[in-house]
Formats: structure tokens, sequence, C-alpha cells
């Protein structure tokens, strides 16, 4: 991905090629966590960025990974599905294995019941919301990351918040009950400056 090579473009031509402004790389520079509308713009420009210098499909989904996102949520016209039932089904599974009772588990990941019915048909995927379940629920990283995937998401080292949350679940320091899980991974990233999954840390 070498701009050099654009011989005679300016960065602002860059940046309408790729459909964002210079405002949209300001803002994802300081909030590099934000999704939902916002997220669906970062795919968008990756696809474009895809495009314009010449990307692979799996050099596309790296640069993704990079922004902690996946690219495999999308159909192949690049578009997003409103609602995401490959999401919806797999989490679904997941739920069917998780002893705890659907008021245990939103009380545990900090989120409304109506937020988890949304979540539970594959609609409103807020990266940190669909993780606080998914932790709450006592899920391995591998199942952790393949759950996000289908969400749009991805937990990588390229993000803070990323890397203290892998970094828990890989040392295996998220113990104790669900709530529990949640109130300590929230209060590390509360320390550490960086964004809450949901809620509180209290």
């Amino acid at each position: 991905m070498d701009i050099k090579k654009i011989k005679g473009v300016t960065l602002d031509e860059t940046y309408a090629k790729l459909g964002v402004t210079n405002q949209h790389i300001s803002y994802w520079r300081n909030y590099p966590a934000s999704t939902l509308v916002k997220c669906r713009i970062k795919h968008n420009t990756i696809y474009r960025a895809k495009k314009l210098f010449g990307l692979t499909d799996i050099e596309a989904e790296n640069l993704a990974n990079k922004a902690g996102l996946s690219l495999c949520c999308f159909d192949e016209n690049n578009v997003a599905p409103s609602i995401n039932s490959a999401f919806a089904k797999h989490f679904t599974t997941l739920l069917s294995c998780c002893p705890m009772k659907v008021y245990e588990l939103c009380g545990a990941a900090q989120i409304s019941d109506r937020m988890f019915r949304y979540i539970r048909q594959g609609t409103h995927l807020r990266k940190g919301t669909v993780l606080a379940l998914l932790i709450s629920m006592d899920q391995d990283l591998h199942n952790i990351q393949t759950a996000l995937k289908k969400a749009g998401y991805v937990l990588t080292h390229s993000l803070p918040e990323d890397l203290v949350v892998l970094w828990l679940l890989e040392n295996k320091l998220l113990s104790g009950t669900a709530h529990n899980r949640i109130i300590l991974l929230n209060e590390t990233l509360d320390y550490l400056g960086l964004p809450l999954l949901t809620g509180k840390s209290s």
C-alpha cells in the first residue's frame, strides 16, 4: 500500500477515493474503539482501500484486523447485513451450552434485556457488548474470536484495549463468577485509561 506510487494525487484526493474525510481519520485516531455506525464506515473504507491499492483478500483482512475489525460478515457485494444471521445462529449455539439464565447473563455483562434481545437477533452488534457477553459466558479465546469475526470484529494486538483483553484471556486471569470477570476486566481497563466494555466497573 504505497501511496507514493500514485503520483500527482494529494492526500485529500486519496481520502475522497476512500470515501472518508480528514475528520474521519482524526476521529478514528482519537477514538479507535468506536463501533456501530462509524465502524461501518471503517469497513467500507477498508474495502475501498482494497480496490484502490490492489490488496488481496488476505491483505484486506489483515488491514481490517489491525483496526480490530473483520470483513467476514460482509457479502460478495461488500455489504454488511442489517440482521447478521450468521452471528445470531452461532451465538444461539453458544448460548444453548451456557448454564446461566438470561437475566444472570445480562446482569454479569452489564447490559439490558432489550440489548440482549437485539444481539441475539444479530443486530446492534457493538464490539464491547458482544465481548462482555462472551466473557460472561466463560468462552475460551478461540470461541470469542470466532464469534467476534462473525459480528465483524476481532481482538487485535494493535489496539491497547484489545491487547489488555487478550493478555488477561491468554493468561487465564479472568476467573471467578461471570460478574466478577467483567468487573475485573473493566477495572483493569479503567486503571489504564482505556474504554470499558460495558457499564461501570463498580
